[in-house]
C-alpha cells in the first residue's frame, strides 16, 4: 500500500507577493515584472510574525497540555552544528526537538505488565485499547490515521486487527488481551507503541503513546520570502525538519540569495533523503524554474514518483505549473488577483470539513498580488473554492492530487499562507495543520 493514501492539491487565489490596494479597497495593482513583488507596507522581513510568542495557547484538541517540552523552541535554528554529512550547502537543522515516545518521557511506563485490580488476561480474551492520535506537541489531534495490530488470537493464529482514528483524532479496537504493539500510520508519518491490554475492559493509551514523534517523517523545508510553513510545523506542531534558503532578501525575481535552495532541489538524491518538501511562497521559485526548470521538473517528478510528498504555496506555483501539467489550469496571468482581502470559502472535502467542524472558513489574503487558479484538472481534489471576482466566477482555493497511483506520494498547494496570520484557532492555521499531515 503507498504511504500516501489521497492526493492533495492545494490551490487559493490570494497570496505572498505585494500589491497596494487603491482607496475603494476594491481595485489591486498587479505585480511588477521587475524587482521585488513585495508589498512595501509589509516591511522588510514578512517571513515571520514578531508577534508570535513562543508560549502560544493551541486549541483544546482533546489532548492534554505536555509541561515537559520546556523552553525549546523547534522553529528556531539550531545554533549548533548543522545535519551530519550535509556539507556546507546542506541546508539548516532546527536540531532535535523533544520526542513524546522516548522512555524518559514521565507519560511512558516502564511496567507493561497488568495492572493491580484490572483485568488481567487468563484465560484469553479480548480487550479494547482506545485513545487520541496527535502531533508530537502533544495537543493537536490528527485525524484519520491508521491503527493496527498484527498478533495471534486465543488460538494461536495470526490476524491483522485495524481502525481509523475520527475527524478528531479519537480511535477505539478491540485485540486479544495480553501484550500489544500498536502502529500508527498517516502518509508519511510513522508510530508504534507496546501496552499491556486487560481482558473485558478498555485500556486507555497515554499522549506519549497516540502522538506521533518529532521524527515520525523526514521533512525539508525550503524557506521563502512571503510564508513560512516552518511556523506551522515546527514551533505549533513540533516536527523535526531541515531547512533550505530560498529567500532572496528582496532582491526581486532572481536566485541570489536562494543558492541552496537552488544545490538542494537539483540535486535528487539529496531530496531523496526526506519524505517531504514544503516549499513557501517566495521570489526566487519563478528564477529558479527559469534556469533550471528542466531539471528540477524532472527531480520533483522522481521524487513523487518513488513515494515522496510536496507542499508548495502561491508564488511557488512555478514549481509545479509546468511539472504536473494537466493538475490545475491557471489564466494566462497566473498573478490575476489581488491580496488584501478576506474571503469567505465553502469547503468541499468533507473530511476536512469534519475536522474543522464547519462547512465555511474565513481566509484572508493579507498580501498581494497572489496566484490565481481557473479549474482543477482531470483527477485533482479541490479541497476549498471560493468565489474570485477576477475571475468572476467560483475557484479553487486549494488543490490536491496524487500523480503516480498507487505507491506515488501527492503533491498540494494552496495560494493562501502563514507568515502573518498563524493567530491560534484561526482558519487558516487549523487548514495548514491539516495539511501537514496530509503530506
Amino acid at each position: 500500500m503507498s504511504r500516501y493514501t489521497t492526493g492533495l492539491w492545494i490551490v487559493a487565489i490570494w497570496a505572498c507577493g505585494g500589491a497596494n490596494p487603491s482607496s475603494s479597497g476594491d481595485v489591486w495593482l498587479p505585480r511588477s515584472d521587475s524587482g521585488s513583488a513585495r508589498d512595501a507596507s509589509q516591511g522588510t522581513d514578512p517571513g515571520r510574525d514578531p508577534t508570535l510568542a513562543e508560549e502560544t495557547v493551541f486549541p483544546d484538541s482533546g489532548v492534554p497540555e505536555d509541561t515537559s517540552l520546556g523552553e525549546e523552541s523547534p522553529g528556531q535554528p539550531d545554533p549548533g552544528p548543522r545535519d551530519s554529512g550535509i556539507g556546507t550547502d546542506g541546508g539548516t537543522d532546527r536540531g532535535p526537538l523533544p520526542d513524546p515516545g522516548t522512555t524518559d518521557d514521565p507519560w511512558v511506563p516502564t511496567d507493561l505488565g497488568p495492572q493491580d485490580g484490572v483485568g488481567g488476561c487468563d484465560p484469553c480474551g479480548m480487550g479494547t485499547i482506545a485513545g487520541v492520535t496527535c502531533a508530537p506537541n502533544l495537543r493537536n489531534a490528527v485525524p484519520y490515521v491508521k491503527v493496527w495490530v498484527d498478533t495471534t488470537d486465543c488460538n494461536g493464529m495470526p490476524h491483522h486487527y485495524q481502525t481509523y482514528s475520527d475527524a478528531q483524532g479519537n480511535f477505539s479496537l478491540e485485540v486479544p488481551c495480553g501484550t500489544q504493539t500498536v502502529w500508527m500510520e498517516k502518509n508519511s508519518y510513522r508510530n508504534s507503541f507496546t501496552r499491556w491490554v486487560d481482558k473485558g475492559l478498555t485500556t486507555t493509551i497515554r499522549p506519549a503513546d497516540g502522538c506521533f514523534p518529532s521524527t515520525a517523517a523526514k521533512i525539508a523545508i525550503v524557506t521563502g520570502d512571503w510564508d513560512d510553513i516552518g511556523l506551522i510545523v515546527g514551533t505549533h506542531l513540533r516536527l523535526k525538519h531541515t531547512d533550505f534558503d530560498g529567500i532572496t532578501g528582496g532582491q526581486g525575481f532572481t536566485t541570489a540569495g536562494a543558492e541552496e535552495a537552488v544545490r538542494f532541489l537539483t540535486d535528487l538524491g539529496r531530496m531523496s533523503e526526506f519524505d517531504i518538501i514544503f516549499l513557501n511562497c517566495s521570489d526566487s521559485s519563478s528564477a529558479i524554474m527559469d534556469q533550471y526548470g528542466v531539471e528540477v521538473r524532472k527531480n520533483l517528478e522522481d521524487f513523487v514518483r518513488a513515494g515522496g510528498s510536496i507542499y508548495a504555496s502561491d508564488y511557488a506555483f512555478s514549481y509545479l505549473e509546468g511539472t504536473w501539467v494537466s493538475a490545475m489550469n491557471f489564466p494566462n496571468d497566473p498573478y490575476l488577483v489581488g491580496g488584501h482581502q478576506t474571503v469567505t470559502a465553502t469547503v468541499t472535502d468533507p473530511d476536512l470539513a469534519a475536522f474543522l467542524k464547519k462547512g465555511t472558513v474565513s481566509i484572508n489574503f493579507d498580501l498581494g498580488p497572489i496566484v490565481a487558479v481557473d479549474s482543477a484538472g482531470p483527477g485533482s481534489i479541490v479541497h476549498i473554492q471560493a468565489m474570485v471576482k477576477e475571475l468572476g466566477k467560483v475557484a479553487p482555493l486549494m488543490i490536491s492530487f496524487e500523480p503516480y497511483p498507487p505507491d506515488g506520494g501527492r503533491v498540494a498547494f494552496t495560494n493562501f499562507h502563514n507568515a502573518r496570520q498563524l493567530d491560534v484557532g484561526s482558519d487558516i492555521t487549523s487548514i495548514l495543520e491539516y495539511v501537514v499531515f496530509l503530506m
